[in-house]
Parts: C-alpha cells; structure tokens; sequence
C-alpha cells in the first residue's frame, strides 16, 4: 500500500497543467485542458493554450477561442490581457509581424529593434557583394544635392 495521498481529480488534472506550462510542453498542456474542461484556473489554462498554439498542437486553436469568449465573461484582473495574447496568437499573423506588434507598444524598444534589423541588414548585403567580387561604396557628397 502506497502512502501516497490520493488526489482529488481536479487537483491532479491542476497539476499537470501547472507541470506542462512550467516544461513548456504544449501537448501535455492541452491534454490536461481537454482533459478537465471545466478547470477553473483560466490564467493557467491560457497559459496552457498559448503554448499549444505555439506549437501547432490540434485543437488548441478552437479551444482557445472558446477561452477568449469565457476570459471576457469572467473579467478579472489580467483577463483581458490574455484573451488579447490569446486573439493575437490566433490572429494569423506569423510570429515577427506579432513580435514587432508587441512591440509597437514600448517605442523605444520598437526603434531600437528597427536600428538592429536595418543594420543586420545593411551588413548581409555587404557580405553578398563582398562574395560576389564587389564592393559596396559610398556615393559622392555631390549626387546628394539639388
């Protein structure tokens, strides 16, 4: 006989939903979702579902749409934030257009990223000339003026 406690179904299925958001394991996530539709940990569960859209894992696009609707029923402190994550996740939009979309909102950061991409840029196409026998160079002051 084991002594270990046996836990109430809910509890286990709370678990291992806190265990797959935790391994980042989207498949392990949606499989104590289905398993446990009714599981009221909602912060959890779209934690849960962003990482099996993340991941492709079948079913979590439908679910998650399901979970936008019951996060904006409840409207609890952070809901809305997540049912956004959740819509943006869904929106079909591929991951650099939604990265730079969050961050659209931190101006700084924006700029800063847009500065790196140009330069990484700008540094590639260089690189292609330079592996072509070209040089890339600087255009006279004079083709600048009027």
């Amino acid at each position: 006989m084991s002594n270990q406690p046996i836990l109430d179904p809910v509890e286990e299925t709370f678990r291992d939903l806190r265990g797959a958001v935790y391994t980042a394991d989207g498949r392990a996530a949606m499989t104590a979702i289905e398993g446990r539709p009714d599981l009221d940990a909602l912060q959890y569960v779209g934690d849960g579902l962003l990482l099996a859209l993340a991941q492709g894992v079948t079913g979590a696009a439908q679910r998650a749409g399901e979970h936008i609707v019951t996060l904006r029923n409840r409207d609890l402190d952070g809901d809305e934030d997540l049912a956004g994550g959740l819509d943006r996740a869904l929106g079909g939009r591929g991951p650099f257009r939604r990265f730079k979309d969050e961050l659209a909102d931190v101006p700084d950061e924006l700029a800063r990223f847009q500065r790196f991409t140009d330069d990484r840029r700008r540094g590639r196409a260089r690189q292609w000339l330079a592996e072509s026998g070209l040089r890339a160079t600087v255009p006279d002051a004079v083709s600048f003026g009027p």
